[in-house]
């Protein structure tokens, strides 16, 4: 059986290897473009609400407990595809709703409002390689 000279590791065959490292380098600037892309359409989103997907990096939780219920928030609104629909149109959070179904504080709700909105936009929308980042929040759907 000939295999073909790209998938071989014979040293005597190192012409190509620089064939390798170009498919290599294409592969990743299209997932780095797809990425980009993703990105500059979230962000047309985001401006709807108000801010921009720069603004994530000051109002994204820190603290493991933070974390833990933002995505709780996330997760729930993630099952309730009206409350989805309802935040879309209005561009706002249902707030009193999230509070008293999920006890998480509305201090909390309101601190970091931006990064729910961007979490949930994200996930339920098609951005695969920008919700690849949102651990917290598949490991609180998968509860």
């Amino acid at each position: 059986m000939v295999k073909p000279s790209l998938f071989e590791s014979d040293a005597e065959e190192e012409d190509d290897y620089p064939m390798q490292s170009e498919i290599a380098k294409k592969v990743s600037a299209e997932a780095d473009n797809s990425l980009k892309m993703e990105i500059f359409l979230i962000n047309e989103i985001f401006l709807g609400y108000g801010f921009s997907f720069m603004d994530l990096a000051a109002c994204s939780p820190k603290a493991h407990k933070t974390k833990r219920s933002c995505a709780k928030v996330v997760a729930f609104m993630l099952n309730n595809p009206i409350l989805i629909s309802e935040m879309k149109v209005k561009r706002q959070l249902p707030l009193n709703l999230i509070e008293k179904s999920t006890k998480v504080p509305r201090k909390l709700l309101e601190r970091h409002r931006k990064y729910i909105i961007a979490a949930v936009e994200i996930m339920s929308g098609d951005y695969p390689y920008l919700a690849g980042y949102m651990r917290y929040i598949r490991e609180e759907l998968e509860k």
